[in-house]
């Protein structure tokens, strides 16, 4: 929790990875600016509920997806195409609002599908600099894009949570993984992310 940014979001994995900061949070008091999301359980409804609640001090995440487009038996896994032609989170997450993923006939298993494998999002530099996210020294490092590939030949609830938290983004909270594992299908986001203390 100390290598975190005041109202951080914080991508865990497991349970020795989560409960010793849920206990903070809870117990102790500690660091309550701090939304802790779990990725291991991010797979179902319920915990990505909790990730748009607020908790304690921390404000909810936003997200563009409702309850109906992920609960349980919904898109739980979505398989991806070979089309690599680069496609906006924001673009990528409403194609799935619109249900064009759902096919009928697999649909009933929880299996949805995209055509597209490559995911961008545009870098806000102004807010990110503002808001502290980068510093003014690395001001000349900053991309115009993070653009990253989709890991394997799909994606599970957890990764696409993660690609809808991406493109609800306001470049207002700083984000934090506890390790590159938890990106998952989305690990080509390592090439964008730098070492803060122990996350």
């Amino acid at each position: 929790l100390n290598s975190c940014e005041k109202d951080a979001i914080i991508f865990t994995n497991g349970d020795n990875d989560t409960f010793p900061l849920w206990f903070a949070q809870e117990v102790e008091g500690y660091r309550t600016d701090m939304k802790v999301i779990n990725y291991s359980l991010l797979s179902s409804d319920w915990h990505y509920n909790q990730m748009k609640r607020k908790t304690y001090e921390a404000p909810p995440v936003e997200t563009i997806l409702e309850e109906p487009d992920y609960r349980a038996g919904t898109r739980d896994y979505i398989f991806v195409g070979k089309n690599s032609t680069p496609v906006e989170a924001k673009a990528f997450v409403n194609y799935m609002k619109q249900g064009k993923d759902i096919d009928p006939r697999t649909s009933r298993f929880g299996y949805a599908s995209m055509p597209f494998n490559t995911i961008y999002i545009n870098v806000d530099k102004e807010a990110a600099l503002k808001n502290g996210l980068v510093r003014a020294d690395q001001a000349n490092q900053m991309v115009d894009r993070i653009q990253w590939t989709i890991s394997g030949n799909g994606f599970s609830k957890a990764d696409l949570a993660i690609i809808d938290l991406l493109a609800a983004y306001k470049w207002d909270r700083p984000l934090y993984f506890t390790s590159s594992f938890i990106q998952g299908a989305n690990r080509g986001l390592s090439d964008y992310l730098q070492q803060e203390g122990i996350a």
